[in-house]
């Protein structure tokens, strides 16, 4: 079974998610739960990814760059 897990915010009353091309033109299951703020607010649980992507050598992006992308999709 594929998965997708994304935290989003709601915006006028609507989530958007991209799918990927393997969920194309399949039926899929929607499930909504309201995301624990006090979570949100931690993110120290991106720290690993935003090194990983540092070391990784394939972005010329800075820390801080990584750092409000990972937030955006994930806070």
């Amino acid at each position: 079974m594929e998965a997708i897990r994304e935290f989003r915010w709601v915006e006028n009353g609507k989530i958007e998610i991209k799918m990927p091309p393997s969920m194309e033109k399949r039926g899929v299951e929607v499930l909504i739960l309201p995301l624990d703020e006090e979570w949100a607010d931690d993110l120290s649980h991106l720290e690993e990814a935003i090194e990983e992507g540092i070391r990784s050598g394939i972005t010329p992006k800075t820390h801080e760059e990584i750092f409000k992308e990972l937030t955006w999709k994930y806070a």
